[in-house]
């Protein structure tokens, strides 16, 4: 029954593949068939192909798909591909992308950023407060350090009210140290967070220690020891209810993303539990 139900095609390329991770897409993508009960196939497209190229893939790897998901570089793909095949259930995940691509209909599917930052806010303030001695590591009344936030464009005001709500949940006093992706700058000493949702080489570049939270597709296993979580919004992240909701069974809503606790680099059990209690916990109505 598993290989005769109809399959979810998933549409990729090399280049997602590799930021991802090889063999970490393949574990997830087993993963991903099971919780379905039924397989999901990649389609990965060639970098150079064009539109129609890419549709005929699509379309080959299945003639009677459960439904298939774009990612949003793929949106014209997406677009043609509903116009040649408009009884197959199709969606396009936005990620952070907020509407629709302009002059299309396309049925989106969206990242719940708001959600998001309000717990990177949360756990961002509580890795503040721990590297400087703060609530819960025997340092009450100490001044917690400052947050680097590095920040790309996809960063709505929405989601930044959002983070600023989640750093107001946790009592922190301080308006974080915002630099925008692709600025030069000096991490000053009194950082003791950095959340990164751009281009981090000029962060990384520095060789510093401090404890990063990452918005990123990146597979966790090539980040260094300073990477303590990773919130990842990626498509096989979402594939799940997207594939649900893409097929009509489920209300369509925004995704939260995947976090990622990554507990060995994390000192401190009672620390420890407090921060997967912050990403486990539900979001408020923001």
């Amino acid at each position: 029954m598993f290989f005769l139900r109809p399959p979810v095609l998933l549409v990729t390329d090399l280049v997602y593949d590799h930021l991802y991770g090889r063999v970490r897409g393949m574990k997830t993508q087993a993963e991903t068939s099971i919780r379905l009960f039924r397989r999901v196939k990649t389609v990965r497209i060639a970098e150079n192909a064009g539109t129609d190229v890419a549709v005929f893939a699509v379309a080959s790897a299945s003639e009677r798909p459960y439904c298939v998901l774009f990612p949003y570089r793929y949106y014209r793909e997406a677009e043609q591909y509903i116009q040649d095949y408009p009884g197959v259930p199709a969606a396009v995940l936005l990620g952070r992308i907020r509407g629709s691509p302009a002059g299309t209909n396309l049925p989106g599917i969206r990242a719940d950023t708001a959600g998001d930052y309000f717990k990177i806010g949360r756990a961002a303030a509580a890795f503040a407060g721990n590297q400087s001695g703060g609530k819960g590591d025997g340092g009450e009344g100490r001044q917690p350090g400052e947050i680097l936030f590095l920040r790309d464009d996809l960063v709505s005001p929405e989601d930044w009210e959002a983070f600023n709500q989640g750093l107001k949940a946790e009592d922190y006093p301080l308006a974080p140290f915002e630099v925008r992706s692709g600025d030069d700058y000096v991490v000053p000493g009194t950082v003791a967070c950095v959340v990164l949702t751009g281009a981090a080489e000029p962060f990384l570049g520095q060789n510093l220690t401090l404890p990063v939270i990452l918005v990123s597709w990146l597979d966790p296993a090539v980040t260094n020891s300073m990477v303590k979580v990773v919130f990842d919004d990626s498509p096989w992240a979402q594939v799940v209810p997207a594939a649900a909701m893409a097929a009509g069974k489920r209300e369509k809503a925004d995704i939260p993303s995947k976090a990622l606790v990554l507990e060995k680099r994390i000192a401190g059990k009672e620390f420890l539990r407090k921060i997967k209690s912050i990403i486990r916990q539900k979001d408020p109505d923001l």
